[in-house]
């Protein structure tokens, strides 16, 4: 999920991906910015996430 608010007049960007675990847990992965988010930003977060798995 991407999105953008004002924050004290500035503007602030993120990113978001939502994890359901079989219990019934929400997990967020969050990433802000005061800048754009580039395409750099999106690997990175992207890499994240791949990398990521729960422990069962």
């Amino acid at each position: 999920m991407h999105a953008s608010y004002l924050r004290e007049g500035k503007r602030v960007f993120q990113q978001q991906a939502v994890f359901n675990s079989a219990d019934n847990h929400i997990l967020v992965f969050t990433m802000t910015c005061t800048a754009i988010l580039t395409d750099g930003d999106n690997q990175q977060f992207q890499a994240l996430l791949s990398g990521f798995c729960f422990n069962t």
